[in-house]
């Protein structure tokens, strides 16, 4: 039954009880002008449209889709913040687009146009008179179009060009009503079918890679004869639109070159396609090759290249042609004469597909390149001829495209030859229960579940298809979809008739429908087996990446160096991976060559993903060992004191409702059991004839103290103003310790930003109660100053050198409390210590690269202002010295994205003057430098870079 009603839902889908299937009809007559050093074209349209509906139209919603780059208040803007991109929200004018200068008359009659409610890319054109079934009008219009730098799909980069989605263009009106759209980059198009007679005038200079065939004898001799006669003299950026893309983030290309006082102006004809794009740049390489289709038709092939490399200029018309031929050979003929491959730009993704033309990501090369290549050229059949609506039903044409994709490879260079990562990041998705079903509209999908869902899982949907049927029946059954809706408009309901068809008398294939409405893996996605991977052996890397499995072991040597282990060496054993596992643990035993010990390392957690309400229960624990402190006594003889630790906890985090949304929330409850071992030093009297002396003796001590903590964190990642919050309190047989933290991120129009961090924190103790041996109670206060290793009493840090109070390793911090970059570690007291209440803000501001001194080095560093005050109880006391509110400020230089952090002060209260002042007499300004390493972030940065 749960296979029986998503298959019913389907077959209802596009699929009214009553009437023929019919479509509408649009033929275009287009005139334009592309103005390089203004960035703009102007334009002229003679659209005829053709009722082929039984209804009378009053109406026809057109879609501007220029007029999405116009503000930040578009559905496209609002889509790139959600999707982690703020380029596009802090655009200059000079980079926004729009079009006006609209004029539509039908039948020569003006017309009246009406705003849609939401979307100014979308425009209702109210018609003079009805339109009557089988009935056409002709629709006119002026444009102007601003183009936008190349933010998406279509705009400027340097002399390149990308002119796409330019042209007013009517949405499609089909049995289930109108689709009028706004321009999204994560969800792609639906047009009517029809013909373009395009004229477009650019400067004698430049070349025009286009939709359809050149009319234009000369200037199509000159493609086919094209020699390279000088060096390209531009890099030419522009966008690509495959999953993943990350555009946007890097400067335009250089200035446009001496434009060519004369202008040519080029034809293009192409009958049956749904849109026309096409590519301006003065520095194309062009390189032209024929193919000759077994009906005995000949295709005219272009490569269009701004470089010139070995895979693009030798090797990219040969796979031109191979992509051409697997398509006409598994689907069906191609059926147009002329096909085109233009290079993108340094800053592209993937490639972007229309009709009759692609373009490509410049920096792919081999097997990915020629792969990419079939991709975009297999959108030709899916979504070209098979024009199924893309913007609610992708997976129709990226995951049937893929599947195609996905076989070409396998037959061209061999199965298992291709890397599995789209398979483990879906499966880790659908582990934690963060994926969507295949038939999840584009705009409704997450970005990652975009780029693996409508994608991957429908490909691997269609091979278990295929799987069950046969390959031949299945080969069979496609191609006879494709000739079946070649040039229509063909719904899921329409292929989930198809399919059931292949056995009316019984569920057969039609059972494989159901998977298009749930969730999970498929059957056939599960992982098997056992591999114990090592770095040491190429080839099992080699193997994980092409055939992972279900259970893995990761073997590799370990490092690890502390100021008192001095080098440590030995082994990481681990079975975290992708998709991880229930049960995970990581061990690494470590020899130190200074101490002459065993330490180590260890972690597991077992976690858990409900259906409903909450994302992730877990529970986890850690647990390590190493030196924290040395001590040589008078004989030579070095002492070393080790710290245990054990932290068990367990945490729960809440769902979102909507799988877009970057929200969280969680609560966590973990226990810190710390044993240490001070030292205990004595003297002991020895008597001898000659005089009597004092004896040092050294040892150990046992010390052992436990720390329970609740913590409640809630907090948004978007990519615009990101925020936290986190409340925890910390409780122990000597004390109490609350702590409230707010964070807030301003973003700036030119990259990075301002933080803003506000902590307070409240401490309650018996100042009267004995402590210990070793347990110092300051070491549980709130601090002001740069924490320090003797600070960290959970051990929640590394310090390189935790309890060093002189030199290099003694200016480490850990930025937690009060925030505060001064270190003052020789008070027994440092400043701004408090045993009852601690506020304090930090602010930490970005430094644009063109006032920062440090751009100007080989390698970008970048450079941060940070000012922190805060004010404590003792401050507040009447016999109180200096101020109520303490300070700092001065240069942070963060390294590896905030990894590593060099904190420079450079102006403090007077608190903090009198210590710098009487500590360091010289090198002032490098010896009162404070570092942090936070290891905490590097792991979430390569969780970050590896899932987006």
């Amino acid at each position: 039954m749960k296979a029986i009603l998503p298959f019913l839902l389907l077959l209802c889908l596009g699929n009214p009880a009553s009437g023929q299937y019919w479509q509408q009809r649009t033929d275009y007559v287009i005139e334009a002008t592309l103005h390089p050093r203004a960035r703009t074209l102007d334009g002229f349209e003679r659209l005829t449209y053709h009722n082929a509906s039984p209804d009378t139209l009053r109406y026809i919603w057109f879609h501007l889709w220029p007029n999405a780059y116009k503000n930040d208040r578009t559905a496209f803007s609002d889509q790139l913040l959600r999707n982690g991109r703020t380029d596009f929200y802090f655009a200059t004018p000079e980079k926004r687009g729009y079009i006006n200068r609209l004029d539509f008359r039908v039948n020569g009659q003006a017309a009246r146009t009406e705003d849609h409610p939401q979307h100014i890319d979308i425009v209702k054109l109210h018609l003079p008179a009805p339109l009557a079934p089988g009935a056409s009008a002709q629709i006119t219009t002026p444009f102007h179009v601003k183009l936008p730098y190349a933010f998406s799909r279509s705009g400027w980069d340097g002399a390149h060009f990308n002119i796409t989605q330019w042209y007013p263009k009517p949405a499609v009106y089909d049995a289930t009503g109108w689709h009028p759209m706004p321009y999204l980059d994560q969800g792609e198009f639906y047009s009517e079918f029809g013909s373009f007679d395009v004229r477009l005038t650019v400067p004698e200079n430049y070349t025009v890679a286009a939709t359809g065939q050149l009319q234009d004898t000369a200037e199509l001799r000159k493609l086919r004869t094209w020699k390279q006669v000088q060096k390209p003299t531009t890099v030419t950026p522009a966008a690509g639109n495959r999953p993943g893309q990350r555009p946007g983030t890097r400067p335009a290309g250089p200035a446009l070159p001496p434009e060519s006082g004369v202008t040519k102006t080029l034809r293009y004809l192409q009958d049956s396609v749904h849109d026309f794009a096409w590519f301006a740049n003065p520095d194309f390489h062009i390189k032209h090759d024929t193919l000759l289709l077994p009906s005995g038709r000949k295709v005219d092939l272009f490569l269009y290249s701004t470089s010139n490399p070995k895979d693009w200029e030798q090797l990219g018309p040969g796979y031109v042609k191979d992509a051409l031929r697997f398509y006409s050979r598994e689907m069906g003929e191609y059926p147009f004469s002329t096909l085109s491959v233009v290079q993108g730009p340094e800053s592209s993704y993937g490639g972007m597909e229309y009709p009759t033309i692609a373009v490509i990501d410049p920096s792919l090369r081999g097997n990915e390149l020629d792969a990419t290549i079939a991709h975009e050229i297999g959108h030709n059949w899916f979504q070209g001829i098979l024009a199924s609506n893309e913007r609610d039903h992708p997976w129709m044409d990226e995951g049937f495209n893929t599947f195609y994709e996905n076989r070409y490879f396998e037959q061209k260079y061999g199965a298992g030859k291709r890397s599995q990562w789209e398979r483990l990041l879906f499966l880790t998705q659908a582990q934690q229960r963060l994926d969507q079903p295949i038939s999840t509209p584009s705009d409704s999908l997450s970005a990652l579940n975009y780029s693996l869902v409508p994608y991957y899982k429908t490909a691997a949907w269609l091979a278990s298809l295929e799987r069950y049927m046969g390959r031949g029946r299945f080969r069979a059954m496609m191609r006879g979809w494709y000739e079946r809706w070649r040039f229509r408009h063909p719904q899921p309901g329409d292929f989930a008739g198809h399919v059931h068809s292949q056995e009316p008398g019984g569920t057969g294939p039609g059972s494989h429908l159901g998977f298009l409405a749930t969730t999970g893996p498929l059957p056939a996605q599960e992982l098997r087996g056992t591999r114990i991977v090592t770095p040491l052996q190429v080839k099992s890397l080699e193997a994980y990446d092409k055939t992972p499995v279900k259970h893995t072991i990761l073997l590799t040597p370990a490092l690890g160096a502390n100021r008192y282990d001095k080098l440590m060496i030995g082994a990481l054993v681990s079975n975290m991976k992708l998709p991880p596992t229930a049960f995970q643990f990581l061990a690494a035993p470590l020899y130190a060559t200074g101490s002459k010990r065993w330490n180590g390392i260890g972690y597991f957690e077992y976690s858990g993903f409900p259906e409903r309400g909450g994302r992730k229960w877990q529970l986890f624990g850690t647990a390590s060992t190493f030196t924290y402190n040395q001590f040589e006594d008078e004989k030579g003889t070095k002492h070393f004191a080790r710290f245990y630790k054990l932290a068990p906890g367990v945490s729960f985090s809440w769902r979102p409702r909507d799988p877009r949304s970057t929200l969280r929330r969680s609560i966590d409850f973990r226990s810190f059991f710390i044993g240490e071992q001070p030292f205990r030093i004595s003297f002991d009297s020895v008597i001898s004839p000659v005089d009597t002396t004092l004896v040092q003796n050294t040892r150990t001590e046992s010390l052992r103290y436990g720390i329970h903590q609740l913590r409640f964190r809630i907090g948004n990642s978007r990519a615009l103003y990101p925020w936290s919050a986190a409340a925890w309190v910390q409780a122990s047989e000597h004390f109490v310790r609350l702590h409230l933290e707010g964070q807030y991120f301003f973003n700036y129009a030119g990259g990075g930003g301002l933080s803003a961090r506000l902590f307070a924190g409240k401490l309650f103790y018996d100042a009267n109660r004995r402590l210990p041996y070793g347990l110092y109670a300051n070491r549980f206060f709130l601090n002001m100053s740069g924490a320090g290793g003797e600070e960290d009493y959970t051990y929640s840090h590394y310090f390189a050198g935790r309890t060093e109070f002189e030199g290099l390793a003694s200016q480490q911090i850990a930025i937690r409390d009060g925030g505060f970059k001064v270190r003052t570690p020789l008070y027994s007291n440092p400043v701004g210590q408090s045993d009852d209440w601690l506020a304090a803000i930090n602010l930490n501001t970005s430094v644009p690269d063109k006032i920062n001194p440090l751009a100007l080095l080989p390698v970008r560093i970048p450079l941060h202002l940070f000012l922190d005050i805060g004010t404590h109880a003792g401050a507040w006391k009447a016999n109180a010295e200096g101020g109520r509110f303490l300070y700092d400020a001065g240069l942070h230089v963060p390294i590896a994205r905030g990894v590593l952090n060099f904190y420079f002060p450079v102006i403090y209260s007077p608190q903090f003057r009198e210590y710098v002042q009487s500590v360091y007499t010289k090198g002032r300004f490098f010896r009162s430098m404070t570092f942090s390493i936070d290891l905490g972030r590097a792991g979430t940065l390569l969780k970050r870079d590896f899932l987006f």
